[in-house]
Order: structure tokens, then sequence, then C-alpha cells
């Protein structure tokens, strides 16, 4: 059985959570936010976070406010995407428990900042298109929520590459 940076789907829950408790500390930024504007400071945070100024490891609450904004773009899609707490962590689970931790374990926190910014790169791009893609941009936040996840866990509980 591949290692798991992710025991179960409480975990996920649990930095669920600490992720929508952090946006709601945020809402009132947030909301004065439109979705471009959102896309942009996310994209900027991602940019200047510290493993890709090659200073210090990205901090637990950069995770947070990462999901965080993350929520919130889920929450501004038009339609609003459904978001199911419980249903995402059995997801996430699935895609953890068939993956394993190794790809995470191999590059670390700033392969996470490299794939959260290539898929918001792409939501980006699929949200200017503006096409009936919505089914695209739906996965896209969610793997982005999902690395959120992941570093939450990677912050919290480290492993060392072996």
């Amino acid at each position: 059985m591949a290692q798991l940076l992710i025991q179960n789907e409480l975990e996920i829950m649990e930095a669920l959570h600490q992720i929508d408790h952090f946006k709601n500390d945020y809402t009132q930024k947030y909301c004065q936010m439109d979705h471009s504007e959102l896309i942009a400071a996310i994209k900027d945070a991602i940019i200047h976070s510290k493993p890709l100024a090659l200073k210090e490891h990205i901090l637990l609450t950069e995770f947070l406010m990462l999901g965080g904004m993350t929520l919130r773009l889920i929450e501004l899609e038009n339609p609003p995407i459904p978001f199911d707490p419980s249903k995402f962590a059995i997801f996430l689970m699935g895609k953890h428990q068939k993956y394993g931790a190794a790809p995470i374990i191999e590059s670390g926190k700033i392969g996470i900042i490299l794939r959260m910014l290539s898929k918001i790169n792409r939501f980006k791009n699929l949200y200017e298109l503006d096409t009936s893609l919505k089914v695209d941009e739906e996965d896209t936040l969610k793997d982005i929520l999902g690395y959120c996840v992941l570093g939450y866990w990677l912050e919290r509980r480290p492993i060392e590459n072996s």
C-alpha cells in the first residue's frame, strides 16, 4: 500500500473546517472582490509564496488563505458550484489513496505551489474564455482546494523523503 499523507476523510474535513474558518475571518475582504480580482489575488499569492521566492517554507496559514480564496471562487461561480465537504472528502481521499503521498513528498511544498499555479492559470483561461466548460472550471477549483488540503497536512505532518 502506498504511503499516505492523509489517513482518512475526517482529516480532510478537519482541513476544510480550518480553511472555511480562515475564509470566514477574511470574508469581508473577499466579498468585495469580483471574480477576476479574486483570481488575480490567488495567482499573486501563489507567485509570491515563500518557496518560489526561495525563502522559508510556505506557512500553514498560506495554505489556509489560498483554500479560503478558492472556496470563495466556488461560491462566486454562476451558477454556483454545489460544494459538499463530505463528498469532497471522499473524492479527495480516493485520489490520495490512488496516487499516494510520493508525488507530494518528492516535490514538497514547492511542488504543491507549482501545481496550484498551473491550476489557477487553467481556471483563469477557462473563465476568461467564458465557454460552457463549467465542469472543467469546477474540477479545476476542486483540484486547487485539494492541493490546499494536502499542503495543510504536509505542513502539519511533515514526512521525510526517503
